[in-house]
């Protein structure tokens, strides 16, 4: 994201509190997930920005420095051959966990069906996509099937099946619909989904470089966890196919919610007016922002 802003936009960059308090989430889940290169690039970003006090800049910037000595090649690759190179060291890391300790597969499944916290549940299962072990696809299907998971979890148990190589279809309750999802065809990044649903987040994109560039990571975050929510849904089906007004419109709802989040207080029609949304499209808005707010109000009531 830093080397889509320009630096001198990001020096005009004020954190207000709610933001800071957002980005130091961010920060502890990358960290615990061990995405040091995500975490660090991250970090940059935020030494560039203002608002910040003293003692979260320094503690920003002692962290950063320890994560450039702890782990100076962790970059965030641009070449098939280096994501790779990067994916190959986790899967060795974890065999050698494998081999060591012959209980810890049963602790990660434990960790899964017991009552962890949706973090280490998280975790788990980005260790399991890397564990080669037979009965542990059938494992995670019946799982996600028979079982009321948070629908971020959902998603996640999805892309771990598909790392994993599973085939065939997978069956469970979404957002109040039973939908049957082919696991092959999950994304597992950001390339992966239409064009027309990473059009809506780009234009985002574009009018936050122009009016608020510290509110576009923030947006970005919460899309993709809507995207994770609804994917398989009648919504999810209905993204695919907006048109340019639609994606507008859709745009302008993600920023407004955004926006609400972060406590920036800006108003709904100086956002409309951003995505040139205007008053007759008003109905329209509306339902794409309260579809939002509702889907990640639920999302985040039964977060455990």
């Amino acid at each position: 994201m830093v080397d889509e802003i320009q630096k001198e936009t990001l020096q005009n960059v004020i954190l207000l509190p709610k933001t800071v308090e957002y980005y130091q989430f961010e920060l502890t889940r990358m960290l615990e997930t061990e995405k040091y290169a995500e975490a660090k690039e991250l970090l940059r970003f935020l030494m560039e920005c203002e608002g910040k006090d003293e003692t979260t800049a320094g503690e920003w910037s002692m962290l950063l420095g320890w994560l450039d000595q702890q782990f100076p090649d962790a970059v965030i690759a641009e070449q098939e051959e280096v994501d790779e190179t990067e994916e190959d060291l986790l899967k060795k890391h974890i065999d050698s966990k494998v081999h060591t300790d012959q209980q810890w597969v049963t602790g990660l499944l434990q960790t899964l069906t017991g009552k962890s916290s949706f973090e280490k549940k998280w975790i788990a299962l980005e260790q399991l996509a890397h564990i080669k072990q037979k009965d542990l696809n059938s494992r995670l299907k019946d799982w996600v099937e028979q079982t009321r998971l948070h629908p971020m979890l959902q998603f996640k148990v999805l892309q771990t099946l598909k790392q994993r190589g599973a085939r065939g279809k997978v069956t469970m309750k979404r957002l109040g619909e039973t939908v049957e999802l082919t696991i092959s065809q999950t994304p597992l990044k950001w390339e992966d989904y239409p064009e027309a649903i990473q059009s809506i987040f780009h234009k985002v994109q574009e009018v936050c470089e122009v009016y608020h560039p510290s509110l576009a990571y923030f947006a970005e975050q919460t899309w993709k966890e809507f995207l994770s929510c609804i994917y398989g849904t009648a919504i999810y089906n209905e993204l695919m196919e907006q048109d340019e007004r639609g994606q507008k419109i859709w745009a302008c709802a993600l920023h407004y919610v955004a926006d609400q989040s972060m406590e920036t207080q800006g108003s709904a029609e100086e956002i409309a007016a951003m995505y040139q949304v205007y008053e007759g499209e008003g109905d329209e808005w509306f339902q794409s922002y309260s579809i939002l707010k509702e889907v990640l109000g639920q999302a985040f009531s039964y977060r455990s």
